[in-house]
């Protein structure tokens, strides 16, 4: 290795190479269609990781990790302006890219946008604007904005095909377009409307000239001219003679296209924009249009000169990706000190509105412009606001209630439970009595078995000579059903006595909460306050030896109950 070699490998150590710029985070305000649309090729030739936000949303700001940089497309609304103001405190760059022309009504006539929307980029919030043209800069440099322009173009046109297409054979057409808002205020509206019905006119003299109407349709319906708007505009203009627009970034197009181009505006107010052609009164029509469907070589070569002036030739796409990386890497416009050279007849916005002279000069307009702002978006959710609160309270007792009955319908699942395993337990050992009653019968001798059976004959018939008497006497007095006092061996015997003589057994009931729930011949045994309910309960104590104290537990059980009529069997009697 060589001496200068190693000294070259050192002073590498010593400075490495920066490496590769990560990605960019960038923020639009807006969605692909449009604002995507309007970026041209910037974002590719960036690199960047790109995120749109619905235009305008006040939060769209407000990410948990703030982007390299937030792109607009427009400033004087609201909600616009108060996330761009977020954005800014953050310390993230802004970049505002224009997409149409300066229009003189626009900036000092249009008091909708002056006072209740914005003061024209006075302040501006953001930290850097884009312009289309030359022309518009050195306008917008006069207002004091000159250290934040950069002059671009307009992406979106970049590589279109300007390629016209003319059939001598066909009639010449004539495009006449308006803006999507061709006026701001009444003497505008009155003078846009006078030069339509002109033209409306000369078209109708001259039917060897056909004229295609792209204007905004409330107009189109006031003045009955048939829209067509099948095709795209840059479609239309391929195929066009001539363009006659209003104040509007068609203009623009219409010269890039290479279509003669003409203003018309009957007011006698400066134009922000400069065309080769002016139709500036009704006694131009004649003239104009003529010179429009044989343009002279002088003419097309002074519009192309205002189309420079106009819109910067050239690959606006790649100019706007250096804007958003500058923005991202913190420089400033390379534009300012040429704009700043043109401060001879300097505009000042606040001369002309003197009433927003205090609020424009003060180093808290921006803040007070953000302010403003978003009062007003609070003014206008205000409405929504409280009906959410409503309905927040609504939801919240509806919660409750809920809850409520979920706990409810919890209790009544668990006692339904506990009753199933009460049951189940009852169950389980009946059977298993039964298994054990029948294995020992099994295993019983027949002696065994023929003596139970004598004696379990011999018991019910003691049992159904003694209760013979309490069933007659239920019988003449015409009872139809009764509670069955006591579940044992008298119970079951009555049981099967009152079905023979036709009277119905109402409940089963036993004070031994054991037999709760089990079934005897049929019947389920219940405690005897689950007659509180019936009406005229009569209740045959089932017990020879122990009726009185039966007939004292079905007093203190049932006491105060209407229509209570108790019978017993006659008791024992020991000779």
């Amino acid at each position: 290795m060589t001496k200068a070699a190693a000294t070259a490998l050192e002073r590498a150590d010593e400075h490495p190479l920066p490496s590769p710029p990560s990605t960019a985070r960038v923020l639009i305000l807006g969605t692909p269609e449009h604002e995507g649309r309007l970026c041209g090729r910037a974002l590719d030739l960036l690199g960047a990781d790109v995120q749109f936000a619905l235009e305008g949303l006040p939060h769209a700001a407000r990410l948990d990790e703030p982007p390299d940089v937030m792109l607009v497309s427009r400033e004087w609304s609201r909600s616009t302006r108060v996330a761009v103001a977020r954005a800014r405190r953050r310390g993230v760059p802004v970049v505002y890219l224009m997409d149409g022309i300066i229009e003189w009504s626009y900036v000092w006539n249009n008091l909708s946008y002056v006072r209740p929307e914005g003061t024209v980029l006075q302040p501006l919030l953001a930290s850097h604007i884009c312009t289309i043209g030359r022309r518009p800069a050195r306008i917008l440099a006069g207002m004091g904005l000159a250290d934040r322009i950069h002059v671009v173009g307009m992406p979106r046109l970049d590589g279109i095909d300007r390629r016209r297409v003319i059939d001598p054979a066909k009639a010449p057409t004539v495009v006449i377009t308006t803006a999507r808002t061709p006026a701001h205020n009444v003497e505008q509206k009155v003078y846009v409307r006078r030069a339509l019905r002109d033209l409306k006119r000369w078209f109708g003299a001259h039917a060897s000239v056909r004229p295609i109407w792209r204007i905004a349709p409330e107009l189109a319906a006031e003045l009955n001219l048939p829209l067509e708007n099948t095709a795209s505009l840059l479609d239309s203009l391929r195929e066009a003679s001539a363009l006659v627009s209003f104040a509007s970034t068609t203009l623009i197009e219409g010269m890039l296209m290479g279509v003669p181009t003409a203003l018309v505006d009957y007011r006698t107010v400066p134009q922000y924009v400069q065309t080769a052609w002016e139709i500036r009164s009704s006694d131009h029509l004649d003239s104009t249009l003529h010179d429009l469907l044989h343009p002279r070589p002088e003419r097309l070569a002074f519009q192309d000169w205002c189309l420079r002036e106009e819109m910067e030739p050239g690959d606006a796409s790649a100019r706007l990706a250096h804007v958003l990386r500058s923005a991202i890497d913190g420089e400033t416009s390379a534009d300012a000190a040429s704009m700043s050279q043109h401060d001879f007849g300097r505009l000042d916005y606040r001369q002309i509105h003197s009433e927003l002279s205090a609020f424009a000069v003060s180093p808290m307009s921006v803040l007070q412009y953000e302010l403003d702002a978003a009062s007003s978006l609070l003014d206008f959710a205000m409405p929504d606001i409280v009906h959410l609160r409503g309905e927040v309270t609504r939801l919240q007792s509806e919660v409750v209630r809920l809850q409520t009955d979920l706990e409810t319908e919890r209790a009544e699942v668990q006692r339904g439970r506990a009753a199933y395993e009460r049951q189940r337990d009852v169950l389980h050992s009946e059977i298993t009595l039964r298994h054990d009653a029948e294995a020992g019968q099994a295993a019983a001798t027949d002696g065994q078995i023929r003596t139970a059976q004598l004696f379990d004959h011999f018991k019910r018939r003691v049992f159904t000579d003694r209760l013979e008497p309490v069933v007659r006497s239920l019988k003449a007095q015409r009872i139809k059903r009764v509670t069955v006092y006591g579940a044992g061996d008298v119970g079951r015997a009555l049981i099967a006595l009152l079905r023979e003589q036709g009277i119905r057994v109402n409940r089963l009931a036993d004070r031994d909460q054991a037999v709760w729930g089990t079934s005897v011949e049929g019947v389920t045994v219940e405690p005897i306050a689950a007659c509180t309910n019936d009406r005229a309960p009569v209740i045959v104590l089932a017990s020879f030896s122990h009726a009185s104290a039966m007939r004292r537990s079905v007093m203190q059980e049932l006491r105060g109950k209407r229509g209570l009529h108790i019978v017993a069997p006659r008791p024992w009697k020991l000779a």
